[in-house]
Parts: structure tokens; C-alpha cells; sequence
């Protein structure tokens, strides 16, 4: 959706150091996205917000007036239900990721308590 890949730019030689999902130069990537005409029907994020620093970066975008309030999908599946349908791959970056994401959504939360939740049920049964 955003036409540069970050983690394409942070495997370049001589550019170390950078994790891309993290990395503050997606507030600008960001805004120039929403800027384009390509994307005034509005567009869906995945991963962004990601830090403090790009939560900060958006709820300045939408207190400014440049962005409507945020919609968020929220998936609701048991952690226990996910270590399950994952386990041995449940390893010790896989409950980091599971913090991050109870952190960012909990943070989303806060700095946005207008936002539309959309409550998705993530625990039904798999399919082949």
C-alpha cells in the first residue's frame, strides 16, 4: 500500500541497524501515502502504528483534521488458542509479539477512544 518497503530499504548495503517496523521514517512514508490521490477512498494499515513515536505522529494527523478518526479491525482469539494452533513454533518471539500486540492495541485504545472497534471473532474453527 505504501510504495516503499521498508524492510527492502533496510537490507540495502551499508544501511544496518534499522528495524523497519519500527523505524521512524514510516510517519513519513505514511503521510505521504495518505496525501496522494491514490488513497483518498482510504486505505487499511497493517503493523502501523508500531511505536509510541508513530502513535504520537497519527493522532497528530487526525487531531489536525488530515485524517478522519481510525476505524481498527480488532481480531479477538485467545492467546491460549493461538499458542495452540501454533505449538511448536510458540516460541519466545512469538510471546513478544503476542506483548506488542496486547501493548499497540491497548495504546491504540487510549489514544484514540473515538475510534470505531470492529470486533472480529478470530478463535472459529480453521479451515483447510
Amino acid at each position: 500500500m505504501i510504495a516503499a518497503n521498508p524492510k527492502a530499504l533496510s537490507t540495502r548495503p551499508g544501511i544496518t541497524g534499522i528495524d523497519p517496523r519500527t523505524d521512524p521514517a514510516l510517519n513519513s512514508l505514511f503521510e505521504a501515502a495518505i496525501a496522494s490521490e491514490t488513497y483518498r477512498g482510504g486505505l487499511i494499515v497493517d503493523g502501523y502504528p508500531a511505536t509510541k513515536d508513530h502513535i504520537d505522529h497519527l493522532r497528530m494527523l487526525v487531531t489536525g483534521g488530515r485524517l478522519p478518526s481510525p476505524v481498527i479491525l480488532q481480531f479477538d482469539i485467545p492467546d491460549e488458542e493461538l499458542r495452540k494452533r501454533l505449538g511448536k513454533k510458540a516460541d519466545n518471539r512469538f510471546e513478544q509479539l503476542l506483548k506488542d500486540y496486547h501493548r499497540e492495541i491497548d495504546m491504540i485504545s487510549v489514544y484514540f477512544p473515538a475510534a470505531t472497534v470492529i470486533h472480529v471473532d478470530g478463535a472459529g474453527k480453521l479451515r483447510g
